[in-house]
């Protein structure tokens, strides 16, 4: 009898264990990225990048002229791969730009070493003239 009794309380506090062990899956974490054009000027263009569940990030500069890539494998075959620190952010400076020149700059992103993000993000932006970066004094 004793032993029964002890059986069934031992496998009373399994069961006890093994249900509160017992988790919600994990949600997955949804990736997410924005681009922000911070300044351009005669031959250079400044961005910030903020992402979040995103592995890393290239971007690509254009001719604005020129079709932008639709494909985030062109973006990182041709284009620049940037970093991003702890918190998901970097700032990227595109240098060696025209005056008065319309490019666009695609940026596409990794979610892990080897799968791309469904989304690509793609600016616009006009570098300034020679005269208007000059300050006079």
């Amino acid at each position: 009898m004793k032993n029964k009794l002890l059986s069934l309380l031992l496998g009373a506090a399994a069961l006890v264990g093994a249900i509160s062990s017992c988790k919600e899956p994990a949600q997955p974490k949804t990736p997410s990225a924005s681009v922000t054009a911070v300044s351009q000027d005669v031959s250079s263009a400044v961005f910030e990048v903020s992402t979040e569940n995103i592995y890393d990030f290239a971007y690509l500069v254009t001719e604005a002229a020129t079709d932008a890539p639709t494909e985030a494998l062109f973006v990182y075959r041709d284009g620049v791969t940037g970093q991003l620190d702890e918190s998901g952010h970097a700032s990227v400076t595109i240098s060696g730009l025209n005056p008065v020149s319309e490019y666009n700059v695609t940026f596409a992103f990794k979610i892990d070493e080897q799968t791309y993000f469904s989304a690509m993000l793609k600016e616009n932006f006009t570098t300034k003239d020679v005269s208007e970066d000059i300050t006079l004094l």
